[in-house]
């Protein structure tokens, strides 16, 4: 079994082939629109109608207007190019209904239909073909022109022995022709059916050259459009990042100072934390002071401890609930108890105590503000 080799023309199963007179048939679709009707190119044609006549035209995209008494020329490209009418003699007629086709497509149907009702030979047939919409809508309405090449050669002869021979080689690159209905009227518009190879080239280079231009300057515009459009962005984007460079260039400058108030900011907390457990601190000498005249002769101290705004005290007195409210009137001094009990020593008359006082730091603290007594 021979392998099929995979069709070159398709990709993802579209026909690529067909892109580019899609592509085509899309861009004469926009120039036909009102948006960008005036980016097609107009080309001035002088015409030598078959009464003998010359009248100048102007075409765009392949519709022919006669210039309205008046007004100057629209050609886009200095000099006339020439087209010469067919007499009607010289030319066969035929009009067909085909459905909506791309250009491609419509190109073949009418080259078959050609082909089939022609009665030359085709290698002296010469058609051509104009389509315009059909009365519903949904069909087109074809004009179709037959001639014969001979008959060509010689309306080409006719009119350039009429012009006289300077003329021959200008005839000779003549386009060819055929106009549709009775449109030799001056204020006319039309679509003429015009024989290829006859030269159209040379129409068709001048509007794409000018299409070229013209889309060049559009999109040089567009593009000046957005410039303007996007610099105050690009500046506002542009104003920020140098302030950002700036600040952090500032941050660097004040990195040492900023390091320093901050070692300062610490030093600042660390004293205040010192501060406030220096005002809950109590100074030995006022406490001890206090302890000393407040306790009679009688009573002595084994023991003295201080543990923040509280002092414990053991002893022996000889009345230890009198040492309780003696120590409870003294001024600065709160909460006086005995965590136990007082107990006689021996057979003497004395007994032990242990007191608690809770005192005020502002009396008795390393940095009171009151006197004790």
């Amino acid at each position: 079994m021979l392998a099929s080799s995979p069709d070159q023309r398709r990709f993802f199963g579209l026909d690529i082939s067909q892109w580019p007179s899609q592509w085509s048939a899309a861009g004469d679709l926009l120039l036909r629109s009102r948006a960008l009707q005036w980016l097609a190119p107009v080309v001035r044609v002088q015409l030598t109608q078959a009464n003998g006549q010359t009248s100048a035209w102007d075409m765009v995209q392949g519709v022919a207007a006669y210039p309205v008494e008046g007004q100057s020329a629209r050609g886009d490209q200095g000099s006339e190019l020439l087209a010469i009418e067919l007499l009607p003699e010289q030319v066969l007629r035929r009009q067909l209904v085909l459905p909506q086709l791309a250009r491609a497509d419509l190109a073949r149907a009418v080259a078959l239909e050609v082909a089939a009702i022609s009665p030359f030979p085709p290698e002296r047939t010469a058609s051509a073909f104009a389509a315009r919409p059909g009365p519903g809508g949904d069909t087109l309405s074809i004009d179709v022109a037959l001639t014969s090449t001979q008959e060509i050669d010689k309306r080409l002869e006719q009119v350039s022995g009429a012009a006289g021979s300077t003329a021959l080689a200008s005839s000779a690159n003549a386009e060819i022709w055929v106009l549709p209905g009775n449109s030799t009227n001056a204020r006319e518009t039309c679509v003429p059916l015009v024989f290829e190879g006859y030269g159209g080239a040379e129409r068709k280079r001048r509007a794409a050259r000018v299409l070229g231009v013209r889309i060049a300057l559009l999109a040089l515009a567009l593009l000046l459009l957005i410039a303007v459009a996007v610099t105050p962005t690009v500046q506002a984007t542009l104003r920020a990042a140098q302030a950002q460079q700036a600040f952090d260039q500032l941050n660097i400058k004040a990195k040492p100072q900023l390091a320093q108030r901050e070692e300062v900011v610490k030093q600042t907390e660390r004293l205040q934390t010192i501060a406030k457990l220096a005002e809950q601190q109590l100074a030995p000498l006022p406490v001890l002071d206090m302890l000393t005249k407040a306790l009679p002769d009688s009573a002595w101290l084994s023991n003295l401890r201080q543990e923040g705004a509280k002092v414990t005290i053991n002893g022996i007195a000889d009345d230890a609930a009198a040492l309780v409210r003696i120590l409870g009137n003294q001024p600065g001094v709160a909460g006086v108890r005995s965590p136990s009990p007082a107990t006689r020593v021996g057979n003497s008359n004395k007994e032990s105590f242990s007191l608690e006082l809770t005192l005020d730091p502002a009396v008795y603290g390393m940095l009171r503000t009151g006197v004790a007594p």
